[in-house]
């Protein structure tokens, strides 16, 4: 089968590329950082240099692309059959449309186009679920592609219902999902959120509940919906039940601990920072402290942020761009200007910030005192 859609495959791998064609024909052009990521609200929360925006997202897309296909060719291939010619053809085309996308929005924003990343989104999503919807019925049973709960891999008859029922479901949240781009962002997000569960509870339940139909009917019988488990599959559904439980508990982990610390020494204090790289300044290069009692961060251009942590380079309106070590939780904050940089630090609270202003105050006093 590979060799029978090369063409194919290479068309649409140039696809994706594309972007990066266009990126290093306007590499002059293009600002020193570049806006890659977006968060809930709309505006911007990641930067990069033209060099990763340009070559990093193509390139991580392509290798997203080949291995889909690689994955879906070998298990179908394995599975005795091929896919319908209709399904196939959205595996080959997916990636290459995210990847157009993704770039425009990208380049657009980066050359001063004012885009609601939101709205674009939400139309792109419905676009997608529409597609899909369509696409589904025509799915045949495998393993990579479609609404692959137990029943319905077990059963030709529970996958058919499956497919056009769920088909019909997808193409509803779609249509739905494009409603929701003209909605405010708030109600967006919490639409958006209700409709995406929808679309993958509706069909599961509606598996199991044609299932027990079959059964109680006797159209089917439970030998019917014996499931044919390779070796490998059992050993990839092992790996998969251990790897869930331990990448949640790292999730949590990482979200709702970590500290900072500031050490105080005789000529210099080190951040210590969990998750992130320890920044140690010295008292003669520090130019300015002040302590604030309300602060804006801004958007984070480089770094580590969770619910608990905001560590690394930052962005906002008053100091540009600026270094921050600090807790989500404080409002209070010190700003230090460091060999004409910007250094923002934050405790756990606004006590404990101005305390930590006061050490670090009377330290950088006493070292301008022990020059003079």
């Amino acid at each position: 089968m590979i060799k029978k859609n090369k063409w194919r495959i290479l068309l649409s791998s140039l696809t994706i590329l594309l972007p990066m064609v266009f990126g290093v024909a306007m590499w002059e052009k293009l600002p020193r950082l570049i806006a890659i990521h977006w968060g809930f609200d709309g505006n911007a929360d990641t930067f990069a240099g033209p060099l990763a925006a340009v070559l990093f997202m193509p390139l991580v897309l392509l290798a997203v692309h080949l291995l889909c296909i690689f994955i879906t060719v070998r298990v179908n291939g394995k599975s005795g059959g091929e896919q319908n010619e209709k399904m196939m053809r959205l595996v080959f085309w997916i990636i290459p449309f995210i990847s157009l996308y993704a770039s425009a929005v990208i380049y657009g924003t980066a050359f001063g186009l004012k885009i609601r990343i939101s709205f674009l989104t939400c139309l792109l999503l419905g676009v997608m679920f529409v597609a899909i919807g369509n696409y589904l019925p025509k799915c045949r049973r495998n393993r990579t592609m479609g609404i692959k709960v137990k029943w319905a891999l077990a059963n030709d008859e529970n996958w058919n219902a499956t497919h056009r029922f769920g088909g019909k479901v997808w193409v509803v949240c779609g249509i739905l999902v494009l409603l929701c781009a003209f909605l405010p962002e708030e109600c967006f997000m919490v639409s958006g959120a209700i409709l995406l569960v929808g679309a993958a509870l509706l069909p599961t339940l509606y598996s199991y509940l044609f299932y027990k139909k079959q059964l109680a009917s006797g159209d089917a019988a439970l030998e019917d919906y014996t499931l044919q488990v390779r070796k490998s599959d059992k050993i990839a559904g092992t790996v998969a039940l251990c790897m869930i439980p331990v990448l949640l508990v790292s999730c949590l982990v990482f979200c709702f601990t970590g500290d900072i610390t500031v050490k105080m020494g005789e000529d210099s204090f080190t951040v210590l920072a969990d998750y992130y790289e320890d920044l140690n300044v010295c008292y003669e290069d520090v130019e300015s402290i002040e302590f604030r009692e309300n602060d804006d961060p801004g958007s984070r251009i480089n770094g580590f942020g969770t619910p608990r942590l905001l560590m690394g380079w930052f962005k906002n309106d008053e100091l540009g761009s600026y270094t921050r070590y600090s807790y989500t939780e404080g409002r209070a904050c010190i700003v230090l200007t460091v060999k004409g940089e910007a250094l923002v630090l934050g405790a756990k609270n606004d006590e404990e910030t101005k305390t930590l202003y006061d050490q670090l105050k009377d330290a950088i006093e006493k070292q301008k005192k022990e020059e003079e």
